[in-house]
Protein backbone atom coordinates (compact mmCIF):
# COMPACT_ATOMS: atom_id res chain seq x y z
CA UNK A 1 0.00 0.00 0.00
CA UNK A 2 1.25 3.49 -0.84
CA UNK A 3 2.13 6.23 1.60
CA UNK A 4 0.30 9.56 1.37
CA UNK A 5 2.35 12.65 2.20
CA UNK A 6 0.59 15.87 3.22
CA UNK A 7 1.98 19.35 3.82
CA UNK A 8 0.20 21.71 6.18
CA UNK A 9 1.01 25.41 6.03
CA UNK A 10 0.23 28.10 8.62
CA UNK A 11 0.79 31.24 6.53
CA UNK A 12 2.06 34.55 7.83
CA UNK A 13 4.03 37.50 6.46
CA UNK A 14 6.59 37.43 9.30
CA UNK A 15 6.62 33.70 10.12
CA UNK A 16 5.15 30.84 8.08
CA UNK A 17 4.99 27.45 9.74
CA UNK A 18 4.78 24.11 7.99
CA UNK A 19 4.59 20.43 8.77
CA UNK A 20 4.70 17.35 6.59
CA UNK A 21 3.15 14.07 7.63
CA UNK A 22 3.15 10.63 6.05
CA UNK A 23 0.33 8.22 6.60
CA UNK A 24 -0.43 4.70 5.54
CA UNK A 25 -3.62 3.09 6.83
CA UNK A 26 -3.55 3.81 10.58
CA UNK A 27 0.17 4.68 10.79
CA UNK A 28 1.03 8.40 10.95
CA UNK A 29 4.59 9.76 10.93
CA UNK A 30 5.85 13.34 11.17
CA UNK A 31 8.26 13.69 8.24
CA UNK A 32 9.33 17.33 8.71
CA UNK A 33 8.34 20.63 10.28
CA UNK A 34 9.72 24.11 10.54
CA UNK A 35 9.27 27.81 9.93
CA UNK A 36 10.12 30.21 7.14
CA UNK A 37 11.14 33.68 8.30
CA UNK A 38 11.75 36.38 5.73
CA UNK A 39 13.73 39.42 6.84
CA UNK A 40 11.27 41.82 8.54
CA UNK A 41 13.21 44.80 7.18
CA UNK A 42 12.71 43.76 3.54
CA UNK A 43 9.95 45.26 1.43
CA UNK A 44 6.70 43.29 1.27
CA UNK A 45 7.26 42.02 -2.28
CA UNK A 46 10.70 40.68 -1.37
CA UNK A 47 9.31 38.91 1.74
CA UNK A 48 6.50 37.37 -0.31
CA UNK A 49 8.99 36.18 -2.93
CA UNK A 50 11.13 34.64 -0.17
CA UNK A 51 8.08 32.82 1.25
CA UNK A 52 7.16 31.57 -2.22
CA UNK A 53 10.67 30.37 -3.03
CA UNK A 54 11.15 28.60 0.32
CA UNK A 55 7.72 26.95 0.17
CA UNK A 56 8.39 25.81 -3.38
CA UNK A 57 11.76 24.38 -2.33
CA UNK A 58 10.19 22.44 0.55
CA UNK A 59 7.49 21.00 -1.70
CA UNK A 60 10.01 20.01 -4.39
CA UNK A 61 12.45 18.54 -1.87
CA UNK A 62 9.90 16.52 0.08
CA UNK A 63 7.29 15.99 -2.68
CA UNK A 64 3.81 16.11 -1.24
CA UNK A 65 0.69 14.54 -2.67
CA UNK A 66 -1.82 16.78 -0.85
CA UNK A 67 -1.79 20.18 0.85
CA UNK A 68 -3.77 22.02 3.53
CA UNK A 69 -3.52 25.52 4.89
CA UNK A 70 -4.77 27.13 8.05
Amino acid sequence: MSITRIISIDPGINITGFSIIDFQKSHIKLAAYGVIKPNKKDRLEKRLLHLHDETHSIICLLYTSDAADE
